[in-house]
């Protein structure tokens, strides 16, 4: 009888570690693409604003003082 309790602790172990992989698996790619899109816009951002060259790339990452 415990061999078979131990056999169906298993399966359920088992069928348990194969959901969880699976939602950990759908949000990983859901929060990659988040973050592709997040770079996808910023990198937009920084593309259509006018009169941008390399100099003045950072001038709003700086605060006069």
């Amino acid at each position: 009888m415990a061999a078979v309790t131990t056999a169906a602790t298993g399966r359920r172990g088992q069928a348990r570690y194969q959901q969880l992989s699976q939602m950990a698996e759908t949000h990983l790619r859901a929060e990659l693409e988040h973050w592709r899109e997040l770079e996808f816009l910023s990198g937009q951002r920084e593309h259509f604003k006018p009169g941008r060259t390399d100099e003045t790339a950072h001038a709003d990452d700086e605060v006069e003082a």
